[in-house]
Formats: C-alpha cells, sequence, structure tokens
C-alpha cells in the first residue's frame, strides 16, 4: 500500500510539475508577445504624434484663410451663399454640354473595351493568354460604365438644377425648355446605352465561364453571381472589397473636414455633413456587422 501510495503521490507531483510548468511557458509568451506589442506601438507612435502635429497646423491655416475668406466677402459686400448661388446659375449652360460631352466620351471608351474583348475572343490567340486579355478588357469595361452611370446622374441633377436657378423668377422661354428636353434625352439614353453595355460584358463571361450564373435584368444578379464564383475569386472580390472601403473612409474623412470648415465658414449648411455622416455610418456599420457574422477581426478597419 506504501508503495502504491508513493506512486500516487509521484505521479500527482509530475503532474503539478507539468501543469505548473506550462504555466510557465504560457506566461512567458505572452510576456514576450507584451514586449512586441510595446516595441511596434513604439516604433510607430513617433510617426503618429508627427501626423497629429502636421494635421492640427493644416487645420489652422484651413481655419485662418477661411477667416480671412469670409472677411473679405463681407468687405466686398457679397455674402458666401449669393456667391454660391450665382455660380450655380451660370453653371446651367456649361453642365448641359458636360452632360452629353462626358456621357459619350465614356461611352465610346466603354464600348471600345467590350468591342476588343469580343474581337479578342474570336481571334486565334493562346487559350490561356486569350482568356486573361479578355477577362482584364471586359473588367474594364464594367469599370467604365459604372462611371458613367454616376456621373451621368451627377451632371444631370447639376444641369437641371442649375436651368431651374437660371429661371427663378424669370419667364422661360423656348430655350430653357429644349435644353431640359435634351439633358432627360441624353440621360435617359445613357442609361440604356450602359445597360447593354454591362449586359454584353456579363454575357460574354458567361459565354467564357459555363458555371457562371445570373441575368443583369435579375434584381438579385449580384447575390446570384457571387454564388458562381469559385473560392479563388471570392477571395479577389472580398479583397477587392476591402481596398474600396478604405479608400471611402479616407475620402469620408477629408470631405467631413471640408464640409464641417465650410459650414464653419462659408454659411454651406449642414445637409453636407449629415450626407457624409450617414454614408460613413452605413459603410462602417455594414462592414463591421458581416464580419462579425463571418466570425471574422474588424481591427484593421480602424481609420488612421
Amino acid at each position: 500500500m506504501d508503495k502504491e501510495n508513493l506512486n500516487v503521490e509521484t505521479e500527482n507531483g509530475d503532474v503539478c510539475t507539468d501543469i505548473s510548468g506550462k504555466e510557465d511557458i504560457i506566461k512567458d509568451e505572452t510576456a514576450a508577445r507584451k514586449e512586441e506589442i510595446r516595441k511596434e506601438d513604439n516604433n510607430k507612435v513617433g510617426l503618429f504624434a508627427v501626423i497629429l502635429v502636421i494635421s492640427g497646423f493644416a487645420g489652422g491655416v484651413l481655419g485662418a484663410i477661411g477667416i480671412g475668406l469670409v472677411d473679405s466677402m463681407r468687405k466686398s459686400g457679397l455674402t458666401f451663399v449669393e456667391f454660391w448661388n450665382q455660380l450655380q446659375r451660370d453653371f446651367a449652360v456649361p453642365a448641359s454640354f458636360l452632360l452629353i460631352i462626358l456621357d459619350v466620351i465614356f461611352i465610346i471608351i466603354s464600348f471600345s473595351y467590350l468591342h476588343r474583348a469580343k474581337k479578342l475572343w474570336k481571334s486565334d490567340m493562346d487559350e490561356d493568354e486569350k482568356y486573361e486579355v479578355v477577362d482584364r478588357k471586359l473588367s474594364i469595361s464594367i469599370v467604365i460604365s459604372n462611371v458613367t452611370y454616376y456621373v451621368n446622374f451627377a451632371f444631370f441633377g447639376f444641369a437641371f438644377y442649375a436651368a431651374m436657378s437660371f429661371v427663378e423668377g424669370v419667364s422661360e422661354n423656348w430655350l430653357h425648355i429644349y435644353m431640359r428636353m435634351i439633358d432627360l434625352v441624353v440621360f435617359m439614353a445613357t442609361l440604356f446605352i450602359n445597360l447593354a453595355i454591362q449586359r454584353a460584358c456579363v454575357n460574354l463571361t458567361k459565354l467564357m465561364n459555363p458555371e457562371k450564373k445570373g441575368s443583369i435584368y435579375d434584381m438579385k444578379f449580384d447575390k446570384v453571381w457571387y454564388q458562381s464564383c469559385d473560392e479563388a475569386e471570392r477571395m479577389q472580390i472580398g479583397l477587392a472589397s476591402y481596398k474600396a472601403f478604405q479608400a471611402v473612409n479616407n475620402t469620408l474623412i477629408v470631405l467631413m473636414v471640408i464640409f464641417v470648415l465650410g459650414a464653419m465658414f462659408l454659411e454651406i449648411g449642414i445637409l453636407p455633413i449629415v450626407v457624409i455622416t450617414v454614408i460613413a455610418l452605413v459603410n462602417n456599420i455594414t462592414y463591421g456587422v458581416a464580419s462579425i457574422k463571418l466570425g471574422s477581426n474588424t481591427c484593421g478597419s480602424k481609420i488612421s
């Protein structure tokens, strides 16, 4: 019995020693990791402080410029609101011409990439090389087509608003009516032409990749298309989406600073700030919730 008790005590002692040894190892690893994190922060804190000082200085300069601009406009008897309204009225005709010119330019560029992609797909080029080149040209065509949508909407809004401001308090003439009709026709035509280009790009991609599914007329096209992508393509979409998320966040911060300064010194109102805030909240909350659902770490989304 004494021998058995001795063996049990020995085994318990060995277990305790193992546990104590593992705890010591964990403590050492934690301490080493904390030291590594501290060194990483120390290496970056200097640059961060310099950026803060430069940003504060730049903000002070911009503020001083804003105050000087407001004072000079007051002395001239012209407020920023009056200046801005006059600028919008003067933009009536240029906005209409820019709507037409930019829409035509972007459509031609987008269609040219689509045309070259179709031509290459029918050529005798090596299959692997042909696939890569055609896919790239189709992607560029889609990107330019998406840009065209926003340019079209923006300048259509500019043109109509400017035209309405231009004729405010003045009897309308046939020129104003014709300009609005032309703007509307160009706007609608661009939407349909753009849709046709994107449909052709999607259908050629589906022809190249039989596994791809989804009709561009389907309201759930993005979801169906994503489900038909393989792991490599989904990873590519994820990386591209994260890049876009970061770019949008950085742009929103810059715009927020501009509009806050504008609200302080130029009486532009709070609407631009509200719009930027809403976009930023939607962007970050959507990213955060999606990351949590997917079990991902959202710390990488910190704005710096």
